[in-house]
């Protein structure tokens, strides 16, 4: 197994609490995918959200990445930066990277489709 940091932020609370966030990927032996997230504090336990596996595909993949952040811990860090995330993927697991991007680009084509299709209904 291989477990990559795909992003990582610190922040604090006005009661002086520091903490920071892992989002990690795991690259599994049996070639599938888990995402989790753990956040860490010198003050308290390590707290983990409960990975999202097995993943086998990009489509998998991004799906769990967006279910992390949607968690009501990240509420207010809504910023995934697909373009950061994806080029550390690349340099572990080219392929499943390639079909992250892949996704996004047959999300704009089914778009267009329904727009087409919402416009022919219309005329």
């Amino acid at each position: 197994m291989k477990k990559l940091v795909l992003k990582s932020w610190s922040d604090s609370n006005m009661a002086g609490d520091d903490w920071t966030w892992f989002i990690t990927l795991t690259v599994r032996k049996d070639g599938t995918f888990s995402v989790g997230a753990t956040q860490t504090s010198v003050d308290a336990p390590t707290y983990r959200l409960p990975s999202i596996y097995p993943l086998r595909n990009g489509r998998q993949v991004r799906a769990a990445f967006e279910q992390i952040f949607s968690h009501d811990a990240f509420l207010g860090n809504d910023a995934i930066d697909w373009e950061e995330i994806n080029h550390v993927i690349s340099q572990h697991a080219p392929k499943l990277a390639s079909e992250i991007k892949e996704t996004f680009a047959e999300d704009i084509r089914f778009e267009e489709q329904q727009a087409q299709q919402s416009l022919a209904k219309s005329l």
